[in-house]
């Protein structure tokens, strides 16, 4: 049994992958990463159906307490997950706080009425293929393949945390140098200074050049929030955004 929601992990963290990159299609009309990840996984909606399968599979008879146990199960499963994340790596990656009935910015009414009918759906119609598909693989290819995905996973994970901290790095020194900026204005009555003119160079860069890692969690992530530099964050963002639309154009003139 173990083996088999090891499984389920792994397939539900692709789809659930899947089904934010087309969520970001159609509103975008481009192929966004939506996952934390790297990978084509997001790990909290593999954590999240697997529970759901393993607490509410005796009770799919009953439809209304089924889709209620679903309703506080996911909803306590993302408060969590948002809150965990916030309080690691000082960024929301999500927020509610724009809608009714919200908790903390964490969950609302709206998605978590939707997860309950998704959490249905699965449980109706999808999980019966997945779990007989999972039935059907050989044991011993589960004990090769699974530490290959779990080793790959952590290795994901590690980077990502890293693009992560670096992020909050970056926000960091910019947060600094716009600060000596400031003071070295007022020491000199506003008049430039060599020193200031480098700072200034200095905090063009740092908001000009993202790391690899830290622009895919921007892009992934477009209301993601910096719970210590929110205004560096915002500005930051939205000189990424520009960058990139001005390459984007540059390449369609040229082409």
């Amino acid at each position: 049994m173990l083996v088999d929601y090891i499984w389920y992990f792994f397939i539900y963290a692709v789809l659930g992958w899947c089904t934010e990159v087309i969520f970001a299609a159609v509103n975008t009309g481009k192929f966004v990463n939506r996952g934390f990840l790297n990978g084509p996984l997001c790990p909290m909606y593999g954590v999240g159906v697997a529970v759901i399968v393993f607490c509410l599979s005796p009770l799919e008879d009953n439809v209304w307490l089924t889709f209620l146990a679903a309703v506080v199960l996911t909803s306590g499963l993302e408060w969590i997950t948002g809150f965990v994340l916030e309080k690691l790596f000082h960024q929301r990656w999500w927020d509610y706080s724009g809608l009714p009935f919200n908790i903390g910015g964490y969950i609302c009414l709206k998605f978590s009425l939707a997860w309950g009918l998704a959490c249905l759906l699965i449980l109706k119609v999808i999980h019966p293929g997945i779990a007989a598909l999972v039935h059907h693989i050989p044991f011993m290819l589960s004990c090769i393949l699974l530490p290959i995905f779990g080793a790959l996973l952590i290795c994901d994970l590690v980077f990502t945390v890293i693009s992560v901290r670096s992020l909050n790095v970056h926000l960091e020194q910019l947060s600094k140098v716009t600060s000596m900026i400031r003071a070295a204005s007022d020491d000199i009555g506003g008049k430039m200074s060599e020193q200031t003119i480098k700072l200034m160079h200095r905090q063009s860069e740092l908001m000009e050049h993202l790391r690899g890692g830290e622009k895919r969690l921007m892009a992934a992530f477009p209301q993601m929030q910096s719970t210590r530099y929110a205004d560096l964050m915002e500005k930051l963002r939205e000189k990424h955004f520009h960058l990139s639309e001005k390459k984007q154009q540059s390449k369609e003139s040229h082409s």
